[in-house]
C-alpha cells in the first residue's frame, strides 16, 4: 500500500504486520533479560560498534540493550518497510 503525499506515492507499511517485527519481538524477549555489564564483558568492541562520532558529537547507543542481531533486524525492518523509498 502507497500512501500519496504532494503527489509522491510512499510506502506505507504498518510496521508492526511486517516478519521482521515478529523476528524483532522474539528477539527482544532474548536480549530484555542481558545486563549492560553482560553485554559489556561479552564484548571488547561494544562501545566502537555502538556508537559514532561527528565532530565534536559523540552518539553513544552501546549503553542499550542491543547485539549485532538487533541492529540487523532493525535494518531488516527498515528495509521491509522500504524506508530507502520514503526517504
Amino acid at each position: 500500500m502507497f500512501k500519496k503525499i504532494n503527489s509522491i506515492m510512499l510506502p506505507n507499511i504498518d510496521f508492526t504486520t511486517t516478519q521482521s517485527y515478529k523476528y524483532l519481538a522474539d528477539h527482544y524477549i532474548d536480549v530484555v533479560s542481558k545486563s549492560l555489564k553482560g553485554l559489556f564483558e561479552a564484548d571488547n568492541d561494544r562501545f566502537a560498534k555502538f556508537s559514532i562520532q561527528f565532530e565534536d558529537i559523540l552518539l553513544d547507543y552501546s549503553k542499550n540493550r542491543i547485539t549485532d542481531q538487533t541492529i540487523a533486524l532493525l535494518l531488516q525492518l527498515a528495509k521491509e518497510c522500504m524506508v530507502n523509498d520514503a526517504i
